[in-house]
């Protein structure tokens, strides 16, 4: 038997989708007599989206009537883009900037060769001058190259809020942007097609590179080398093999097997030079290690979507997050202070000030140097009267106070500087923290010269009195121990 009941409602609800209005446009209970089992469908209307719900589970959605894949929606849209430039309008007011802007680019991913030629190269940095410039138009009139360009745009539809007006029903609502899946925003892939039609400067030569010292010169020939064989002038300098190569043995009568022989030698591959990766290789092994669980991975994973400092992907804010957060579940001190930064310029979340501090006092008791001067730097504006976060932090002569403690405990170095920045030390190794990268590493070697300067710096302010001094002094203790415990509450994972 089969019973199907359908109520038309057009209520307002706070919706599932996270909107402010939706309409349940039908709900639909069907009983299979065979089974037994009843199935609820719902659907959900916002605007030009709809929602099928099926048993609570969604099954379907729809943009403007047209199928929208479950597993791409409400994910960066990435629009492509495809543009061409014709290096003849450098100097154009309808191009201004854009020749400046591509060959920046293109600076970025090629180097100068041997033989003072552009060839492709990763991270090349190379520098921008008359010579590389000239250079860079021949390259282009030769190859007609593309340059593809990687950004994220704030959606027009919307202005970047992810929402825009619309009817719901009969009314007129705030609905989800369909233009950008309501992430507010989209990143784009752009192609651009160089020409150049111009007329072209004087190439420069290798010699021209060799004396800006953008490339070295070729190290000189060998003064004395072994005269070339007599047989090399004979035939029109073709050589005689037979003369040269001696003849392969006739094969010996097989030995019998000895009782004992000697292993061969290891090889040894400690010396051999690594195999350089590209930047969106690194970005996939590093996703690989991400979605197996490491934390180290999941906060590398979000420095690639903030493009820090690799532009492997387009800048993604909501993945930077959702990676950022993972890895600062599991106590890793860098994820957390970089956390605290989305929370307080609103990058992919919304801007929360209180979520802030909490992070950053945090990964700072974790024994995070930058955090750990971050919060001094906090209770010392808090003090001094900046109301950014005096909602959170009352303005109090205590805030020197805390202010001098937490920069006092930045100050200090936890392990010996290391020999080599990628390699960690024995004690950095067995403190039971997530080694630092070559990049946080650096970041964080500098923090305690400058927080013993900030220290020393409210030490001399008038208003920190004798006692202030001896409150903080014992507060540099009390703070030290909470970090201990803090540390051996929250080890990282």
């Amino acid at each position: 038997m089969r019973k199907v009941l359908l109520l038309a409602l057009l209520l307002p609800l706070i919706c599932l989708t996270g909107l402010a209005q939706t309409t349940v446009t039908t709900r639909t209970i069907e009983t299979n007599g065979s089974t037994g089992r009843t199935t609820t469908t719902t659907t959900y209307q916002n605007g030009m989206v709809t929602k099928v719900y099926r048993n609570g589970v969604l099954s379907e959605i729809y943009q403007n009537g047209t199928p929208v894949d479950i597993a791409y929606y409400g994910s960066l849209i990435t629009v492509n883009r495809v543009t061409s430039f014709d290096l003849r309008n450098e100097n154009s007011p309808l191009y201004r900037g854009k020749f400046d802007q591509y060959f920046g680019i293109f600076l970025s991913n090629h180097r100068i060769n041997p033989e003072g030629r552009f060839v492709p190269a990763p991270n090349a940095r190379t520098p921008m001058n008359t010579l590389t410039r000239n250079e860079f138009k021949h390259y282009v009139a030769e190859g007609r190259p593309n340059l593809t360009i990687d950004g994220i745009e704030s959606c027009p539809s919307c202005s970047g809020s992810g929402r825009r007006t619309g009817l719901v029903g009969t009314q007129i609502s705030e609905v989800t942007c369909d233009k950008c899946n309501g992430r507010g925003h989209f990143a784009y892939t752009e192609t651009i097609s160089l020409t150049n039609t111009a007329a072209l400067p004087t190439r420069p030569s290798a010699q021209d590179f060799i004396n800006i010292g953008i490339i070295e010169a070729k190290p000189a020939a060998p003064e004395h080398q072994e005269a070339a064989p007599k047989e090399m002038k004979a035939q029109g300098g073709l050589l005689d093999l037979d003369k040269i190569v001696p003849k392969p043995e006739a094969p010996k009568a097989m030995e019998a097997p000895k009782a004992a022989t000697t292993p061969p030698p290891a090889v040894n591959r400690q010396n051999e030079p690594e195999i350089p990766l590209t930047p969106m290789q690194r970005f996939q092994m590093t996703k690989g290690k991400a979605e197996a669980g490491n934390s180290q991975a999941q906060y590398e994973l979000a420095l690639f979507y903030l493009q820090e400092p690799e532009k492997p992907v387009p800048l993604d804010y909501f993945e930077a997050y959702n990676w950022m957060l993972k890895a600062s579940m599991k106590n890793h001190r860098m994820a957390q202070y970089q956390l605290g930064r989305l929370y307080e310029n609103g990058f992919g979340t919304e801007k929360n000030l209180e979520s802030t501090v909490q992070w950053r006092r945090s990964a700072a008791l974790l024994g995070c140097k930058q955090s750990q001067k971050w919060m001094g730097q906090l209770y010392n504006e808090v003090f001094s009267g900046n109301p950014k976060y005096t909602s959170i932090i009352k303005q109090d002569p205590s805030n020197l106070i805390e202010a001098y403690a937490w920069n006092n405990l930045g100050s200090e170095i936890p392990f010996p500087p290391r020999q080599d920045p990628k390699t960690p030390g024995p004690e950095e190794l067995e403190s039971g923290l997530v080694p630092l990268n070559v990049r946080d590493y650096n970041f964080e070697k500098s923090i305690p010269t400058a927080a013993a300067r900030d220290r020393d710096i409210i030490a001399r302010n008038p208003l920190f009195t004798k006692k202030m001094y001896d409150d903080a002094k014992a507060r540099c203790v009390t703070l030290a121990k909470e970090a201990e415990e803090h540390l051996a509450q929250n080890r990282p994972k």
